[in-house]
């Protein structure tokens, strides 16, 4: 059974976020980071000592893709443990990937909050909240390419339903009767309004996606400090684990950059793949490694990813890691045995740059495979280059 500890704090979390993902840990906590918040990403039951000293706190209960009731226990536990802070997060996927309504009820009945208030939209990245309804670059997000997600695959795009689905009454107004109440978002101001109108809530739980959190960020009163420096990295790996699409194009993109990528296969020899990788670093600074584009078996082929990654990673080949895909980097800290991040700012919407700081301190930059520009992995290599600031704290 799930379980998650919360050690003794020295002093209150200001923050937690509960979400269901990795990568969604990490970006909701980046827009806090580049306002100067300490923000630290821990993972499941490994609530570590590292806690005590953050503000934000972002526990990922890794749920997206278990079972309903394997999910609702999972937050009823981290949701137990968080239920201290002075405000309480439910953060999801903005294409409703995952148990969104299940784990947002499941945390208001942990933290014993009065009212969820759900604001799903991410407009910086094209997700849209029009009459309680999620559209993805205009379309319903169940007709777009997030209906053949291999492991999420969405099936409706009607948020109120989900939750009365869940046999709760959804509030129409802010004063109706109801645990629930969805609220719609089309632009950044939109949610800049009601991050303003309910930051201050600790009897509510504020639920919705990366977008939330960063209007959230922005309304905060922590500072406009632009997060904390890393050291410059010379030996960039470049992981694409995610099957979205859009990963795929800007993996592309880096071709011109003559940039060697590996394909990794149910098929591939790892220990292999791993010294040949090793190799091409000792002659270049940059590597790409990638799954096919339709793998049998998402979950396996991760797993082997993240073996190939480890290896290089332990024979010290590189200083820092781009990777793309929530499942691709639980798979590879889990390798590592790392239960924490430090996050410390982001480099575009929704892409954080973080520490891991387990076995070794690496620079890591982590996207969900829908997120980023076309470039975004030539500008992942910029900013790992061209960061400068102090060492690395521990």
């Amino acid at each position: 059974m799930y379980s998650a500890d919360w050690p003794t704090a020295s002093r209150p979390v200001k923050i937690a976020i509960v979400t269901d993902d990795l990568t969604s840990a990490t970006d909701g906590a980046a827009g806090f980071a580049e306002r100067a918040w300490s923000a630290r990403v821990v993972r499941g039951t490994s609530l570590s000592a590292s806690a005590n000293t953050a503000d934000l706190v972002s526990v990922d209960v890794a749920s997206r893709t278990r079972t309903r009731q394997q999910a609702i226990s999972r937050v009823d536990a981290a949701g137990m443990a968080v239920a201290h802070a002075a405000l309480v997060i439910k953060q999801f996927d903005s294409t409703l990937r995952g148990h969104v309504a299940a784990e947002t009820l499941a945390l208001l009945r942990a933290t014993k909050r009065r009212r969820a208030i759900v604001a799903p939209a991410f407009p910086a990245a094209g997700r849209t909240t029009i009459g309680a309804r999620q559209f993805v670059d205009g379309i319903p997000v169940h007709e777009s390419a997030y209906a053949a997600d291999p492991l999420n695959p969405v099936r409706s795009n009607d948020i109120r339903a989900l939750f009365e689905q869940e046999g709760v009454e959804v509030a129409r107004s802010e004063a109706d009767r109801g645990c629930v109440f969805i609220l719609d978002g089309q632009t950044e101001a939109d949610l800049t309004a009601i991050a303003s109108r309910y930051i201050g809530r600790s009897d509510l739980v504020l639920a919705g996606s990366t977008g939330l959190m960063r209007a959230l960020a922005r309304v905060s009163e922590q500072g406009s400090h632009r997060g904390s420096t890393v050291p410059p990295s010379r030996r960039v790996l470049i992981v694409v684990g995610s099957m979205n699409v859009r990963s795929r194009e800007q993996l592309a993109a880096l071709q011109p950059t003559a940039t060697p990528i590996f394909t990794i296969t149910a098929d591939t020899e790892l220990a292999s793949m791993a010294d040949a990788i090793g190799k091409q670093f000792r002659s270049g600074d940059v590597v790409a490694i990638t799954t096919s584009a339709a793998p049998a078996d998402p979950r396996q082929v991760a797993q082997r990813l993240s073996h190939v990654v480890a290896h290089v990673i332990e024979k010290a080949f590189v200083d820092a890691l781009v990777v793309t895909g929530g499942d691709t980097l639980a798979e590879i800290l889990d390798r590592l045995a790392s239960d924490s991040l430090r996050v410390c700012r982001e480099i575009e919407p929704g892409i954080p740059l973080c520490v891991l700081d387990q076995p070794r301190a690496i620079t890591l930059i982590t996207k969900a495979g829908g997120f980023g520009s076309a470039d975004i992995f030539l500008k992942a290599l910029h900013t790992l280059r061209g960061v400068q600031g102090k060492e690395l704290a521990s």
